[in-house]
């Protein structure tokens, strides 16, 4: 919906109640990456790349089911924002 603000209140919310989540941060650090918050992701994706080390977002969208595809081009652009290497 494009709802960032609340979207990264969320994903927040998430990290504190699933510490080791590593989806969890990347969907915080795409947030954040539309949200203008780029160092914080960044920050966010580093936690991720602790947790996993071999974390691979595209494989893990491709598994999960999107009613409209451009919600993954949606999530890809926030992490292309925040200058996330995935």
């Amino acid at each position: 919906l494009r709802n960032y603000e609340t979207a990264a209140m969320m994903f927040r919310e998430r990290l504190i109640l699933v510490k080791n989540t590593d989806i969890g941060r990347a969907w915080l650090a795409a947030t954040l990456g539309h949200t203008g918050e780029a160092e914080e992701a960044r920050e966010i994706w580093r936690g991720l790349q602790q947790i996993n080390p071999d974390f691979d977002f595209e494989s893990r969208l491709s598994h999960l089911a999107f009613a409209d595809p451009s919600h993954v081009t949606n999530v890809l652009e926030g992490l292309t924002k925040a200058g996330v290497q995935i």
